[in-house]
């Protein structure tokens, strides 16, 4: 499961829930993701600072998660490690 989900743990809650359906799908691409999953992130992620989602969205479109690069892209469009400390309260 952990595979499948690439460790995202929203990702892994729906794929509890729905663990029947996903035992039926020999494919080796990702599974898609649910539209409650995209709905939850989005509403999460609203509350965010602009330059937050963005650094977000900078790393999630990394395929292969190395820090090193998403760091010096986020620099190249004027972003920073500490964008992501933001304070959501």
């Amino acid at each position: 499961m952990y595979v499948e989900t690439a460790g995202n743990q929203l990702e892994r809650i729906e794929f509890a829930a729905n663990a029947d359906r996903f035992a039926t799908n020999a494919s080796p691409a990702p599974m898609p993701v649910s539209r409650r999953i995209t709905e939850a992130f989005l509403t999460r992620c609203a509350i965010l600072p602009e330059r937050t989602r963005s650094t977000l969205v900078l790393a999630a479109a990394a395929d292969r998660g190395e820090l090193d690069v998403i760091a010096r892209a986020g620099v190249a469009l004027g972003l920073t490690p500490a964008d992501l400390a933001a304070e959501v309260g």
